[in-house]
């Protein structure tokens, strides 16, 4: 009786560990620079959700990620709350997002938020890094960019509907935080 019950717990435990085994894993999404065959980028997403990332081949990937839910999308959601992540390593760290506005004055401040002077709209936003985003009005869309971690330069677009400039800076860094293995 002690043997059956024995052989029936091994052959149980011996197809638990061959189903286990078998069972898909959630492997990172990785994009390796083509020329260099070197990892650029890695996502903690699923094998889905990594078939809507486009990359170049080399040292760009764009994203397009629906606010808020954090979703990624096709590229033909033609929504009005879809942004478009585009991330490239910098080169020559530490990178100085401030270099192009060190000069320009604050007109009007509010939570954070500065619009600077200047013939287009500007805007610099005090990201909850410590690193500055600056936010264009350019068209219809708002155009962003800023560091990630000294590691990554991104650029951002979004419907101006979207208008609470610092919430979305406050998103990008949520989502790359969330999803980015760098």
């Amino acid at each position: 009786w002690r043997l059956v019950v024995r052989r029936y717990l091994l052959g149980g435990l011996i197809s638990l560990v061959f189903a286990w085994g078998s069972m898909p894993t959630h492997a990172a999404c990785t994009f390796v620079n083509k020329k260099t065959n070197i990892s650029v980028f890695s996502f903690d997403v699923s094998d889905e959700d990594c078939e809507l990332i486009d990359f170049n081949g080399e040292t760009v990937v764009t994203l397009r990620v629906e606010y808020p839910s954090m979703k990624l999308v096709d590229y033909k959601n033609r929504s009005n709350n879809i942004m478009v992540l585009i991330l490239f390593p910098i080169s020559v760290p530490p990178f100085d997002i401030d270099r192009v506005t060190r000069t320009l004055k604050t007109i009007a401040s509010f939570d954070g938020v500065e619009l600077l002077e200047g013939s287009e709209k500007t805007y610099r936003v005090a990201g909850r890094d410590g690193s500055n985003a600056y936010i264009y009005e350019w068209d219809l869309i708002y155009v962003g960019k800023r560091a990630y971690k000294n590691i990554f330069g991104v650029d951002y677009l979004f419907n101006r509907e979207i208008s609470n400039l610092k919430e979305v800076d406050n998103f990008v860094l949520s989502f790359l935080d969330r999803f980015l293995i760098n």
